[in-house]
């Protein structure tokens, strides 16, 4: 097993950042998926050091921060949202109050975030901050996809927060658009009729194969609703240049200063605008110039070594760790253990 080992799903927010590194960078990294925990534990505890990913609600309830913490596995938070503030606005966030992230933030040997926003969020929690910028995967970059249809087809992923946008400026702006497709996936979509359907897909890269299979030429990423807009990172424009589209996308913080030589089109919160940027898209000799200039902007704004910094100065608390011992057996606490007891019993019922 690789020295570093990242702790979570392979959803975008390690696809976006992980996929594409240097060889030399990505040789000293694993991903590994949470499944059992039990079983989790010995693999992590034969790491370097541990990543969280994200959501850390299961490894602290569980008691596994704490068991890796016995046998001294070094420990990082790699996050590209401001939980506490997707904490009122989302489901599944209750946990993540401001005592509860400062609290797991003190055990960790540092944190990764994905913008300099986020950075500087998370140095109210801990003294060392990483920065982790996204990285272009080469391999995914299609050849001139973006001439795949005459016609406009413009594809819209997001999360919920971005369903406001999606019905006040998106849908009113296709309707003065000849021959527009739109193309949706869950949870944005639901009940929006007219559109081409798609089954959410958190696993990047089969998204990322469904969505190319569906065709979009152009992206749409509407406005959101959140206070988490101004930490995000401008990670959409990669998930557009796998899908050979071109992403035309709200003013918001993430995409500040990108604007058409990019192959970016940025509008604002006006449906006149939006209507305008699709038209201007059209036709497919227009999609194609801004498709490469896409490109050239990804290569230079994402490069394979971008956060070659932060895996350093985890490379260097993996590599002081000797692990020379077998890993001890351990358990998830016993109430945690009734929870997922509960929760399993009550998904079996509901399902009847």
């Amino acid at each position: 097993m690789a020295p570093i080992v990242f702790y979570g799903e392979h959803t975008a927010s390690l696809s976006l950042y992980l996929d594409g590194l240097a060889p030399d960078l990505a040789s000293r990294i694993t991903i590994l998926s949470p499944s059992n925990l039990a079983t989790d534990f010995t693999q992590l505890s034969a790491a370097g050091l541990a990543v969280y990913v994200r959501g850390f609600e299961h490894v602290v309830r569980s008691g596994l921060d704490d068991a890796l913490a016995r046998v001294g596995v070094p420990r990082a938070w790699f996050t590209d949202d401001d939980l506490t503030a997707l904490r009122g606005e989302q489901p599944g966030f209750q946990f993540y109050t401001m005592k509860r992230v400062g609290r797991f933030a003190g055990r960790m040997l540092a944190l990764v975030g994905t913008t300099a926003a986020l950075c500087e969020r998370l140095r109210s929690f801990h003294a060392t901050v990483l920065y982790w910028p996204c990285v272009l995967d080469e391999t995914r970059v299609p050849e001139g996809a973006a001439n795949r249809s005459p016609s406009p087809r413009i594809g819209v992923v997001g999360g919920d927060f971005r369903r406001s946008g999606l019905r006040e400026l998106v849908i009113p702006a296709l309707e003065g658009v000849p021959d527009a497709e739109l193309i949706l996936a869950q949870p944005i979509g639901a009940g929006i009729p007219g559109a081409k359907m798609l089954t959410f897909e958190p696993d990047f890269r089969r998204f990322i194969e469904a969505w190319r299979a569906a065709g979009p030429n152009i992206l749409a990423h509407p406005p959101g609703r959140t206070r988490n807009a101004e930490m995000k990172s401008a990670g959409t424009l990669l998930a557009s240049l796998y899908l050979g589209a071109v992403p035309i996308v709200a003013d918001e913080p993430a995409f500040a200063g990108l604007d058409r030589p990019d192959g970016v089109i940025r509008v604002a919160a006006d449906v006149a605008h939006w209507r305008e940027a699709v038209l201007q898209l059209a036709a497919p000799e227009t999609r194609a110039q801004y498709f490469a200039r896409l490109a050239a902007y990804c290569r230079a704004a994402f490069p394979p070594n971008g956060p070659r910094p932060a895996i350093d100065f985890l490379l260097a608390a993996a590599e002081a760790r000797r692990q020379s011992s077998p890993a001890t057996a351990w358990r998830p606490r016993l109430s945690y253990r009734a929870a997922a007891f509960t929760r399993t019993m009550l998904s079996s019922f509901q399902s009847r």
